[in-house]
């Protein structure tokens, strides 16, 4: 299980995914639905309680094989998988999550998938969260990401931003702008990963400044700033196991923190 803290200029996220030592899921078959499995919860709602204006963000990186009878991974199954997911997280929990992606680094699915998860939410009362695609690399011009919002008004509508990955590696040709002028935010939705040492934390204090002067990313998560996973698939020095209540607290929260600290009021300035 990984769990990203990270920062961008105006507010802090908590991001839940499933990964490394991933934990049950609350819908092992069709009509299994259990919303008190795991550990997640637990940790969102300990984030929540100490700062009850964190940003929580879902991104599934995979779904049982009853989705959709294993004839793919985007359908009405999956639609039903994440909306019961959003529902479990308020319901249950007293969490309106502000954020769900689709699949990490996976193709994004279809204009026609966007708009009937919209749809679905929406008819669940999920109407606060709001929906980020890709969360991997910038799509090229021809994508229907692209074609989708410049001809169908319901599908730009259905979601609020585009995570990429580790984007200061591709050269976007205007299309970061493309997204900016439908009001759709662009984020570095899983960047970083370094050495959690000193040194690699200067490579964190980079990016914070590069991303968000370069190229108005106005969020950049960490892969991962504090990480935590069963000691048998220990493959970070100075992880723990989750159960215990121990992490690894590296140099990059210091910097994090610094950055943190810049009043809000600097940011409408500082964006371009």
């Amino acid at each position: 299980m990984k769990v990203t803290s990270p920062v961008d200029p105006v507010r802090r996220y908590l991001r839940r995914e499933q990964t490394d030592g991933t934990e049950p899921s609350h819908m092992h078959t069709r009509d299994d639905l259990n919303c008190t499995r795991g550990y997640e919860w637990w940790l969102m709602k300990e984030a929540k309680a100490r700062n009850p204006g964190i940003v929580t963000y879902g991104l599934p990186w995979g779904s049982p094989g009853w989705i959709n009878n294993q004839t793919g991974y985007y359908g009405p199954d999956q639609i039903t998988y994440q909306v019961n997911w959003l529902k479990c997280a308020r319901d249950t929990h007293g969490i309106e999550v502000d954020w769900l992606g689709l699949w990490n680094e996976r193709p994004w699915g279809t204009t026609d998938y966007v708009k009937s998860l919209r749809l679905a939410m929406d008819a669940a009362g999920l109407t606060h969260t709001q929906l980020a695609l890709v969360d991997g690399r910038m799509p090229g011009a021809s994508d229907p990401l692209f074609t989708g919002l410049a001809s169908d008004k319901a599908f730009a509508s259905a979601f609020g931003a585009v995570g990429l990955h580790y984007p200061c590696a591709d050269y976007f040709g205007g299309l970061g702008q493309t997204l900016r002028d439908h009001g759709v935010k662009l984020w570095a939705s899983e960047d970083w990963w370094s050495e959690a040492d000193l040194e690699g934390s200067y490579c964190w204090a980079k990016l914070f400044n590069q991303n968000f002067i370069r190229m108005n990313i106005t969020a950049t998560i960490s892969w991962s700033t504090i990480w935590s996973v069963y000691p048998q698939v220990d493959v970070f020095e100075g992880s723990g196991d989750p159960f215990s209540g121990d992490g690894f607290w590296g140099p990059g929260l210091m910097y994090a923190y610094v950055f943190r600290s810049f009043p809000r009021s600097i940011v409408p300035v500082l964006s371009l």
